[in-house]
């Protein structure tokens, strides 16, 4: 898996390859303080099933909305599965992504059992 990170202006911040040659996991875990985040699909998925997924994160609620840019853009590739945890979701028709709106703060870390898998929970206000 790998995990791009970026800032408002699309500028790539740090590229983090989250596997290592020994085939041990790097783990990769962050908790990002942010009012509301927009997960999806970002492209086209290999022939195990794998994919790009982006995470936007913004400082303000219904960020479809309106014209608002994403506060951080954090990418990843390889992701097979995304598991929610204890957030209350909104799916977005027209785009097919999913929003999660009056948030705290949002965890986002690897799934050490299963590789390929993304873990996202968070708090709501």
């Amino acid at each position: 898996m790998v995990l791009y990170q970026y800032d408002t202006n699309r500028q790539l911040i740090k590229k983090i390859n989250t596997f290592k040659k020994s085939a041990k996991f790097m783990i990769y875990e962050m908790k990002h303080k942010t009012q509301s985040a927009i997960i999806g699909r970002a492209g086209k998925r290999d022939e195990f099933g794998n994919g790009p997924v982006f995470i936007h994160l913004f400082s303000k609620n219904d960020p479809h909305k309106s014209d608002a840019v994403p506060d951080k853009f954090i990418d990843f590739e390889g992701i097979h599965k995304i598991v929610f945890e204890n957030l209350t979701l909104s799916y977005l028709l027209a785009g097919s992504d999913i929003l999660v709106n009056d948030l705290e703060y949002l965890e986002v870390k690897e799934d050490l059992v299963s590789k390929g898998n993304l873990i996202i929970s968070g708090k709501h206000c």
